[in-house]
């Protein structure tokens, strides 16, 4: 057989091991190959997760790895609320958008119309802006006195906010900054007269069947947020949970997994915004949409949001097409792997894409790649000219 037939032959059966690989599985098989991948990320005895992947509108993975608290031991339990940290994005701009809606604000009028006691610069950006965190404002994280130190009220936070120059000129460029979904916070209490937490139950918890969801959160039942510490036995630390009364629009919520689930199936389906706004809000604008990130992986839509706060990690990822929902909630600090990159990995496997599950593939991938170059080095052999002699 000639070396380029050999070539192609040995490349279709690379092509055919990758498609036989990602393959539609079972769901048993599938559900014990992502419970394997989690088993090996939280081990027994360590700060945990509560995954949750849904498939269809069907539950495929439900469950608990690890330790809500280290000492003593204690599980953590399925309905388990922690932080869901910056996922709390999506609810505010969903709360924002249904404003909209209703006509009780417009998302091109500025922030210091509704907002009277800001000046300069701030006062002048677009609700638009802060959604699309194309506002220029700094993050409040990033200011040079420690917020997490001081007794400061929600109140001091949006004067703060308020007082500090902008990075860049509103709309000019994209920097995910918590104080825009601050001052959307403070915003949705001014045009409502009513708590953000009221609203958050009145317009999402109850109407989408969040029933363990809460705000505020000052403390969780029985889990601890832990810090990994080296130096310390076991390796982590109980966090030490900051006086926030501020965490309000950019995070702060409690939630389960499955109550994230819920909203964001509610969400995705059209029971909280119309169709024009659900549009609006998953309009790619440099990968972030309004409160969501939105990418594509393999050409597949991803709609998605991380999460860290003081001692726990989040991802919410959804591939709406292909109606897959992961949802992952750890009281781990900066858990690594990252939340989103385990959760996007475990999308990819459910929505039977071509993800890097392990080795062999990678090895697959690597043969075809060293299989084209063979076959194009040798067909660019085969069209030189031969020497005919003088």
């Amino acid at each position: 057989m000639r070396p380029d037939r050999l070539l192609v032959v040995a490349l279709v059966a690379c092509l055919g091991g990758l498609a036989h690989r990602h393959a539609p599985r079972s769901g048993t098989a599938l559900a014990d190959r992502i419970d394997a991948l989690l088993a090996g990320t939280f081990r027994p005895g360590d700060p945990g997760a509560v995954v949750l992947v849904r498939v269809r509108k069907t539950t495929l993975l439900h469950r608990a790895y690890g330790l809500a608290r280290v000492s003593p031991a204690v599980p953590l339990e399925l309905d388990s609320p922690l932080r869901i940290a910056s996922i709390t994005k999506a609810f505010t701009a969903v709360l924002v958008l249904q404003l909209a809606d209703a006509g009780r604000l417009s998302l091109d009028a500025s922030v210091g119309h509704y907002l009277g006691e800001l000046s300069g610069p701030t006062a002048d950006i677009p609700l638009r802006a802060l959604l699309q965190q194309r506002s220029g404002v700094r993050d409040f994280v990033e200011l040079p006195e420690r917020i997490d130190d001081r007794d400061w009220s929600f109140d001091d936070l949006v004067a703060r906010i308020g007082r500090e120059p902008l990075v860049f000129p509103p709309g000019t460029r994209w920097a995910y900054s918590n104080s825009n979904y601050v001052l959307l916070a403070a915003v949705i209490e001014r045009v409502t007269g009513q708590s953000y937490g009221a609203e958050l139950a009145a317009r999402i918890f109850d109407p989408a069947g969040l029933t363990r969801a809460r705000f505020p959160a000052p403390g969780l039942d029985g889990v601890d947020g832990h810090d990994a510490d080296p130096a310390h036995e076991g390796g982590f630390v109980v966090a030490a949970l900051p006086h926030a009364p501020y965490n309000r629009g950019d995070g702060g919520i409690a939630a389960t997994a499955g109550d994230v689930a819920r909203f964001a199936e509610a969400l995705l389906s059209g029971r909280l915004l119309s169709p024009a706004r659900l549009d609006e809000m998953l309009r790619d604008q440099e990968r972030y949409g309004l409160g969501l990130f939105v990418d594509r992986l393999f050409g597949h839509r991803v709609v998605h949001h991380p999460g860290d706060w003081v001692g726990f990690s989040s991802a919410l990822v959804t591939l709406p097409d292909d109606d897959v929902t992961v949802v992952l909630l750890s009281n781990r600090f900066q858990l690594r792997p990252r939340p989103e990159t385990l959760a996007l990995r475990i999308a990819g496997m459910a929505a039977s894409l071509p993800v890097l599950e392990d080795l062999d593939v990678l090895l697959l991938l690597v043969m075809l790649v060293a299989g084209i170059a063979l076959l194009l080095h040798h067909r660019r052999r085969g069209r030189r000219p031969t020497a005919t002699g003088a």
